[in-house]
């Protein structure tokens, strides 16, 4: 029981790792959408450059976030209500 408890916490972990990881990626994405519109062709290289500067940017602030604040932390604070939970804590 214990190791399935381990497993599901660590895919939890990997599943919210993901999350921070997939936002740059996402921004590069639209990025890439704009600037292949202003050339009015679908040129690959400009798409994998912004969605690859935006997975190195992305995997540096998921650890980032993984090693200073913890990622449960970080997305409870994204969806914290201050009307119902008051005001919070500062990051450590």
């Amino acid at each position: 029981m214990d190791f399935f408890l381990k497993l599901i916490s660590l895919l939890v972990q990997l599943l919210l790792w993901l999350g921070v990881v997939l936002s740059p990626v996402l921004a590069g994405g639209i990025v890439a959408f704009f600037i292949c519109d202003y050339l009015d062709e679908l040129n690959l290289y400009v798409i994998y450059s912004c969605l690859g500067v935006g997975l190195i940017f992305g995997v540096a602030w998921a650890e980032h976030v993984r090693r200073n604040i913890g990622l449960s932390y970080f997305f409870g604070r994204l969806t914290a209500h201050r009307e119902i939970d008051g005001p919070g804590k500062p990051y450590k």
